[in-house]
């Protein structure tokens, strides 16, 4: 299952947008896709829990569309999604996994439609069930149609 963390922004992969994202990595788009993306480095993963992803807000404000970041890592059961629009964030989700199970770290913004098939119901900051962090990004993925998903 192994560690994944990218960026994602609805724009066509162009010259401009390649440019623009080339501080993360080498842009890629697929047919059938409404989104170019970069898969990060391990250390990029590393620092991402800092909140080092500022600058998708900017992005999206810059090219006036959705930005989206989206990680897991199938060891400690850790899922993270971000989504912001126009340079607003709409949704922020953390997840960890635990001996006890899992648990938000941060859960900021309205549910999305892709959410119910992957979370049981929230209470009190707990998941009534374990999430498994790699089928919660499928998930995602799916439902934006994000390229290297198919």
């Amino acid at each position: 299952m192994g560690t994944f963390l990218a960026i994602y922004v609805r724009v066509p992969v162009a010259p401009h947008v390649s440019h623009r994202l080339a501080r993360y990595g080498e842009a890629v788009g697929e047919p059938g896709s409404d989104f170019c993306g970069v898969e990060l480095s391990v250390v990029r993963y590393q620092t991402a829990a800092r909140g080092e992803f500022a600058d998708l807000a900017a992005l999206s404000t810059e090219l006036d569309t959705n930005a989206l970041l989206l990680g897991f890592c199938g060891i400690t059961n850790w899922f993270r999604f971000g989504h912001w629009r126009a340079g607003r964030r709409l949704r922020a989700l953390e997840s960890v996994g635990g001996d006890s199970g899992s648990e938000w770290k941060l859960d900021e913004g309205a549910p999305e439609p892709w959410e119910p098939e992957s979370f049981g119901a929230l209470r009190a900051g707990r998941l009534e069930q374990d999430i498994d962090a790699h089928g919660a990004a499928e998930s995602a993925a799916r439902f934006y149609r994000l390229p290297g998903w198919a």
